[in-house]
């Protein structure tokens, strides 16, 4: 892997994120990836307002604070 990854493979890594702990190697270089793109932080927060919206979903509650 190189030190500098690619977007596709942040892109990658991030949704993998949400099934399994990312390798300290994987999770490093994504950190440093994102802190450089504004674009891969934008598609972080899209990802985690999804997990976010998911869980509730499968809860079955509300929560007032979420927006659209």
């Amino acid at each position: 892997m190189r030190w500098m990854m690619s977007c596709r493979e942040a892109s990658r890594l991030t949704t993998e994120a949400s099934y399994r702990t990312l390798a300290p190697l994987e999770r490093g270089l994504l950190v440093f990836h994102r802190s450089m793109c504004r674009d891969c932080r934008r598609f972080a927060a899209q990802m985690a307002l999804l997990d976010r919206s998911m869980t509730m979903w499968r809860a079955g509650g509300r929560d007032e604070n979420m927006r659209p």
